[in-house]
């Protein structure tokens, strides 16, 4: 790959460190097919989609280069886009800009801007500009990243740069191109301590997960059977309690002077487990009731305490935490699940680890 380009534009910027006290430049590149999928999201696919909008919409600059000697405006943008047959928002790499200060009392990261580019597909390089760090910094803490099995619950642009939470290449450290394999690794490792030191990587240890009990099982053995009881019992609080049914959402579904008898089609539940050790802790976030196989409104928490739900004299709630009934997982974090691979998750989220995930069940 030729990066001939940006780093003659970078050896200028090494020139201000001097203006910054202990304060290297520092260029990164990061590519999209070195991303491993045990962190559960690639930034390089995410981030150009974030920013296009702020592009386009003109919220944030797009300059011809870390030099910023002229603004690259929208309808030139299309243009490149076009003539090129690729788009900014689906990029091969990302380069990016920052000064390190390593010392671990008083240093500090700190990133300038990114390099978006691509190649076409007879592999010429295409170059769609530069943007700046700072305005783009509200936006990256206030998204959240798209994540699979593998990821850790939520996460957003802002801490999984701030961590360096991503695969990176250092391409040059001041004025010196990084060729040597292993004075690269020494200086990812300073990097990694000085991060761990001073804000902590994200853990693996949430995920966010959907899961449903269904009508439509074969009773086979007694999670199916304990599915089933559970399902009835409800249907039977709906149909005899019509005003919460209602207060659900069910009058859009129903002509309230109908008294046609309720079926309860599934029941959906939003959680977060929590991993501490061998111990998952789950937490509800909320519960939807499906009825002649369309949805009511979502139920927090706080509602269903109130509804006071008892199944063969045992609290909804409490059931619902110990899970002694057969469900499927429908996602995790922000990945849909094929029903057959539900089962198989379920395993893995009880004996392996939670940022391989994949790695168990393809």
């Amino acid at each position: 790959m030729r990066y001939n380009t940006v780093f003659v534009v970078f050896l200028l910027l090494g020139c201000l460190s001097k203006l910054v006290a202990r304060e290297t430049p520092v260029l990164l590149f990061v590519s999209k097919a070195d991303q491993p999928d045990s962190l559960g999201f690639n930034l390089v696919e995410q981030l150009p989609a974030l920013i296009e909008p702020w592009i386009r919409e003109g919220k944030v600059t797009l300059w011809d280069g870390p030099k910023k000697n002229f603004a690259i405006t929208p309808e030139a943008l299309a243009r490149v886009e076009r003539s090129s047959g690729t788009l900014i928002r689906d990029l091969p790499q990302l380069f990016i800009y920052e000064y390190w200060n390593l010392d671990q009392k008083k240093g500090r990261l700190r990133t300038l801007g990114y390099f978006l580019s691509s190649r076409t597909t007879s592999g010429e390089e295409v170059s769609f500009g530069y943007v700046d760090h700072a305005p783009l910094d509200s936006l990256f803490r206030a998204s959240l990243l798209k994540l699979n099995a593998n990821g850790d619950c939520k996460l957003d642009f802002g801490t999984v740069l701030l961590n360096k939470y991503y695969l990176y290449t250092i391409l040059q450290f001041g004025n010196k191109q990084v060729k040597d394999v292993v004075d690269a690794l020494r200086l990812r490792e300073s990097v990694r301590q000085f991060v761990t030191g001073k804000t902590g990587a994200p853990e693996h240890t949430c995920k966010r997960i959907t899961w449903m009990v269904e009508d439509s099982m074969t009773v086979r053995d007694e999670p199916t059977a304990a599915a089933a009881r559970l399902l009835g019992s409800i249907q039977q609080y709906l149909n005899e309690n019509r005003e919460v049914y209602f207060n659900l959402g069910g009058d859009a579904l129903s002509d309230f002077t109908v008294e046609k008898p309720l079926r309860l089609s599934a029941i959906e539940v939003e959680e977060e487990w929590h991993r501490n050790g061998e111990i998952i802790e789950s937490r509800l976030k909320a519960v939807r009731f499906w009825v002649d196989g369309k949805p009511l409104r979502s139920t927090s928490l706080e509602d269903l305490a109130r509804m006071e739900l008892v199944v063969g004299f045992r609290q909804f709630l409490d059931l619902l935490n110990e899970k002694e009934f057969y469900f499927r997982i429908l996602q995790l974090n922000d990945e849909t699940i094929a029903p057959d691979r539900s089962s198989g998750l379920k395993k893995a989220l009880q004996t392996w680890e939670w940022n391989r995930l994949s790695e168990f069940v393809p």
